[in-house]
């Protein structure tokens, strides 16, 4: 996804279909936080992983409620790891 307000058009039209947003949180337009922050909005529950080079956003983005992050760069296993707890998290409660 080219920014985070294309993201959130996308997830506002199908978000039936998406078990979990995957964001950077460095992006034109509107930066994960802001995308996380709007689809809160528009889903308070949805599961949300966010991945950056940079730890200090960590603490917005734990403002808006987004419980798993993926500090760059990070493995295959790593994000296969957090989306399958991300996932048990959304459909356990």
């Amino acid at each position: 996804m080219e920014d985070g307000a294309r993201a959130l058009s996308i997830y506002a039209r199908h978000r039936a279909e998406i078990a979990v947003v995957l964001t950077d949180v460095m992006m034109p337009v509107m930066d994960g936080v802001a995308l996380s922050h709007a689809l809160r909005r528009v889903n308070p529950q949805v599961a949300i992983i966010a991945a950056s080079g940079l730890g200090e956003r960590e603490a917005a983005l734990a403002e808006v409620g987004v419980r798993h992050f993926l500090a760059k760069p990070y493995s295959a296993q790593e994000m296969l790891r957090t989306l399958r707890t991300a996932l048990r998290e959304k459909n356990s409660g």
